[in-house]
């Protein structure tokens, strides 16, 4: 369903083409959103389902050597083992869902919003996992499970960039929808009266910063989630941000083509000063080829008061 949501809705970059491959009839381009709202209610019941199994799983590990001495050797390792192996299988296709999901071209509206508040409860899962992981490792019960490191591989791979872009695209968004109202207020301005225009500015950015608050929240949970995957890295010995790659996500993005051509033009300009100093230079020289014989000249005559003032001043003293 997710591929089909996907399909129908288009890429949130343009210049990409997705296959139309709808497997179910019922997805098109009139119910693409609503079987969307459909797909993220349920995913929000995995979510919650997977957080109880977590806790209790962390629960079971905090409760001491008392609750594994009394269990069977092999019991408890092993259903431990098993709870960890279904975890880490639906949150792996929970990523692949949500790698979907946020590539889709979504409407703004309250369905991004939902879109934003399922994806940080995933994130918030994924870091009560490597918290659990990290437990593990401080009591000396257990290590790492290659279902989780190849979780982890998928998130970083499958996820985490696409969340980024879907960011982006967001804010694009937005910009350009304020963009437009701008310009339909700067048509029609005169005709409405001040205050009806400032009670529909504010309504404007009311709806702006309630589409894009959750925004920095998801920031915060995909940060926290690599947190706690440099701690488990350190403690298990296993790089798990070998394919995680870090936040870029700010308040503030560098424009590399500005950048550049900003460099372009400083360089054009340097290389210009340089050669009309050069030019300054070659006549600077001509210049100061005369003052240096007038200060010549200048200390010659002060030498030759400076003679004939101690010349006067012996004539002086001898007719004393």
């Amino acid at each position: 369903l997710a591929q089909d949501v996907h399909s129908q809705m288009g890429d949130i970059d343009q210049d990409v083409e997705v296959e139309d491959r709808t497997q179910f009839a019922l997805v098109n381009p009139r119910t693409a959103t609503p079987v969307l709202a459909l797909v993220l209610s349920q995913v929000e019941r995995v979510l919650e389902e997977v957080e109880w199994v977590i806790g209790r799983m962390k629960a079971e590990l905090s409760a001491g050597s008392a609750t594994a001495e009394d269990a069977a050797p092999s019991q408890g390792p092993t259903q431990r083992e098993g709870h960890e192996k279904s975890v880490c299988v639906r949150l792996g296709t929970l990523v692949t869902v949500y790698h979907e999901l946020v590539q889709s071209a979504i409407p703004m509206g309250t369905t991004v919003e939902a879109l934003l508040k399922s994806l940080i409860k995933l994130y918030n899962n994924l870091t009560l996992l490597a918290k659990y992981y990290l437990a593990m490792y401080t009591q000396r019960v257990g290590h790492l499970s290659p279902r989780f490191e190849k979780l982890v591989k998928l998130s970083g791979t499958h996820l985490s960039q696409q969340a980024y872009a879907l960011i982006t695209y967001i804010q694009a968004a937005q910009n350009e929808k304020l963009a437009q109202r701008d310009q339909q207020k700067g048509k029609g301005g005169k005709k409405k009266d001040k205050t009806s225009s400032d009670a529909v500015g504010q309504a404007r950015k009311a709806q702006v910063l309630r589409e894009t608050k959750s925004i920095p929240v998801l920031v915060f949970a995909i940060e926290q989630y690599e947190r706690y995957l440099i701690q488990l890295t350190k403690k298990s010995k296993v790089n798990l941000m070998e394919n995680m790659k870090m936040s870029t996500s700010r308040d503030f993005r560098i424009n590399t083509a500005a950048v550049q051509m900003a460099l372009q033009e400083e360089e054009g300009s340097s290389s210009e000063e340089d050669e009309e100093g050069s030019d300054h230079g070659s006549d600077g020289e001509q210049e100061n080829q005369g003052p240096p014989a007038k200060k010549a000249k200048k200390a010659a005559g002060k030498l030759s008061k400076g003679k004939g003032g101690k010349a006067k001043k012996g004539l002086a003293e001898s007719n004393a």
